[in-house]
Order: structure tokens, then sequence, then C-alpha cells
């Protein structure tokens, strides 16, 4: 029989997505019977962190990042911010919410440097937010966030706010984690930041990652088939009627 080594990264990667899926199922059984099923959450009690430096890093975002990405960014903050509330988790929110809002900045053609991207991501976020006195452990904080957001393998077993990005983040890109969230949250969030056609484009700048980075995490996703996790993820792209944009902001 003809023997195929598989790359560590890759085998690595594929154990623990099916570890991912695995937790899920167990979750979800769970909540099917009644067992820690979450609450319904309105936007008003997932305020985004009311801060000079949350505002300012919103306002640059919006200048350099495309509008799918930052958008995905601050889903990912309010999923984030459920899933910390249905566990009773007390996390850093200024934190939670700078890492996942900026967490994508490295997909954005202005700050690919050729390194992975995110470490390209990490490095841009860390500029801005040091220029504008985040500093010490809180920035490293935002670093790792950003660095092991796609990370299965580490994220999990990080700093609070590192681990509830990864999860937040999941729940909008392949659904994972989204048996912590209400449906009726959900709908909310997706109301006020409709995905749009985030499930179709999205994989395509992954893919053009994986095409251009073959020895990155994210090549190792796509070879695994990630880009079909996100185009048949189980969570809605928009709530009809939408939610006014208006009750998001602090």
């Amino acid at each position: 029989m003809e023997h195929f080594d598989i790359p560590a990264g890759i085998a690595r990667t594929a154990f623990h997505l099916v570890r991912l899926t695995l937790e899920s199922q167990g979750r979800a059984l769970a909540r099917s019977l009644g067992i820690g099923r979450p609450i319904a959450l309105r936007l008003e009690d997932l305020p985004v962190p009311d801060s000079k430096l949350a505002r300012e890093a919103t306002e640059w975002g919006e200048e350099v990042c495309p509008a799918l990405l930052l958008d995905h960014g601050r889903r990912g903050f309010f999923f984030a911010d459920a899933i910390a509330r249905h566990h009773r988790w007390s996390a850093d929110r200024e934190i939670l919410y700078l890492g996942c809002l900026l967490h994508d900045l490295g997909l954005a053609a202005r700050f690919d440097t050729g390194q992975t991207f995110e470490r390209d991501g990490a490095d841009a976020a860390v500029s801005f937010l040091s220029q504008r006195g985040l500093g010490g452990a809180r920035l490293k904080q935002v670093r790792e966030l950003i660095e092991l957001h796609d990370m299965p393998h580490q994220a999990h077993r990080a700093g609070l706010e590192t681990k509830l990005g990864h999860f937040g983040i999941g729940v909008d890109v392949i659904a994972y984690r989204i048996e912590d969230v209400h449906a009726d949250t959900v709908g909310a969030i997706v109301g006020a930041w409709p995905r749009g056609d985030f499930r179709h484009e999205f994989p395509k700048i992954l893919a053009d990652q994986a095409r251009r980075k073959p020895g990155t995490q994210m090549a190792n996703l796509v070879r695994l088939g990630f880009e079909a996790k996100v185009t048949s993820a189980p969570i809605p792209d928009e709530s009809a009627p939408a939610r006014s944009r208006v009750a998001v902001s602090a």
C-alpha cells in the first residue's frame, strides 16, 4: 500500500476541526434538551464600549478596511459578547471589541506585507492602538486575539478575550458556537449588520490567501474544505425587518 505523509499542520488542524464539530453537536443536543439554553438578548444589552479609543478605532476601521471585513468584525464582537453573557464570563469588553473589529485587517490589500494575514492584521492594529495610548498587557491581548482568532488548536486555551473572539468570529463564519446564542439574538445582530453576500465573497478572499501563502494556517483550512463550511453555514444572512443601526452605537 502506498504511504502518503500528511503534513503535521494539516493533521493538527483537521483533528481540532473534528473536535469543534463534536463539541458543537454535544452542546446542541444539550440545548435541545433544555440544558443551558441561552436567553434572548437585545442589541441594547450588547453596547459597543463607550470609549474614545473604541470610537477612534471604529472610525479608522471604516476608512482602511473593506466593509465586508469590518462588518464581519462587528458581528463577531456582538456574538462574542453574547456568548460571554451566556456563560457569565467577565471579559475586558473594550479589548474584545477592538480585537474583533480589527481582526481581519490583514486581509485588506493595504496591510498585506506577505506575512500571514493574522500577523499583518495584528501588526496594523497594534501600531494604530499603541499610537493612541494602549499598551502593556492590554495591547498584547489585542495582538493575541487577532493572531489566534482562526487557530482552533490554540485559541480555546488562550486568554478569555482571545477565546471569546475565536468563538464570536466563529459564529459569523461557520456558525461555530451558535448554540450559545439565542436565535432572536442572532437575528437582531444580522438585522443590524447584515451579512449580505459574505458567505460567497469571504471564501474567495480565503482562497486567495491560501494560493499566495501555501504554508499558512489559512492554506491548511482551505485544503480541509473550509470554504464549503463558510458557504453552507447555518446562520441567516439578514433578518427582516432589519433593526436600526442606531441601536448598536454607543
